[in-house]
């Protein structure tokens, strides 16, 4: 099955591609042991799709990085 790109889905294939994402990261953050405060999704464009990642401290930062940097890795 062909995937579309972001900018030819329907509004609501975005909506809800958007909503799949932020479960599937979230289970993955957690999973990682990593929790992103203000994850969620970007209701003031709900059109487009987005997922807020949002701010986190330092440490946060580091954790997401390391799990990044082992998958992309490899290790």
């Amino acid at each position: 099955m062909p995937t579309m790109r972001a900018d030819e889905m329907a509004p609501a294939t975005k909506e809800q591609a958007a909503e799949e994402a932020l479960a599937e990261l979230r289970e993955a953050l957690t999973a990682a042991g990593i929790q992103l405060p203000s994850l969620r999704l970007d209701l003031a464009s709900p059109r487009l799709g987005l997922v807020v990642l949002g701010a986190v401290n330092a440490q946060t930062a580091r954790a997401l990085a390391q799990v990044v940097r082992r998958e992309t890795h490899g290790a």
